[in-house]
């Protein structure tokens, strides 16, 4: 819930029973509990103290070239062309998730610790809204993006059919 909060992402997990991811997973899982003050890859203390600068002392600002690359995206992708015949034509993204680029955007620098939100972080930021966007905003009849789809769990196709059908 922060995460979406925050980023307005969804990402979708699918937990496919795989016998040898799932045995190296049990096998990960049970040895960390049988020694439990292995550490990973950061020491924590260090990444208490980094992530507590970056909040503290890092407010990036958006460069020319990130506000031009997410709004040549949001404007395209809101104009695109759609191949519903329906009446209620589907609705790719909200000015919530340019929103949300904004904020993705803002973090990728962060995590820079860098005062701008360069070109590259606002990509980064799009591809991460592209991904969630295919896993949880796709409609498979229309080939695009619906918004609608995650909002309210119907696509828009799916909501002028059935207009259509009570109309009738």
């Amino acid at each position: 819930p922060t995460l979406l909060n925050r980023f307005d992402v969804i990402f979708m997990l699918r937990d496919m029973p795989d016998r040898s991811k799932d045995d190296a997973i049990a096998t990960h899982v049970l040895s960390e509990h049988q020694k439990p003050k292995s550490q990973g890859s950061i020491d924590p203390e260090l990444f208490r103290k980094y992530i507590a600068y970056s909040k503290q002392k890092v407010s990036p600002e958006l460069t020319d070239e990130a506000i031009k690359e997410i709004k040549n995206f949001y404007v395209s992708l809101r104009n695109a062309p759609t191949t519903s015949d329906s009446l209620v034509k589907p609705i790719p993204i909200t000015a919530r998730q340019l929103s949300a680029l904004v904020r993705l955007s803002e973090a990728s620098a962060k995590t820079r610790l860098s005062v701008k939100v360069e070109r590259t972080d606002a990509e980064r930021a799009i591809n991460i809204l592209k991904y969630y966007l295919m896993q949880a905003g796709f409609d498979q009849e229309t080939q695009s993006f619906d918004i609608d789809k995650i909002v309210t769990g119907v696509t828009a196709s799916k909501r002028g059919k059935i207009l259509e059908v009570k109309e009738s």
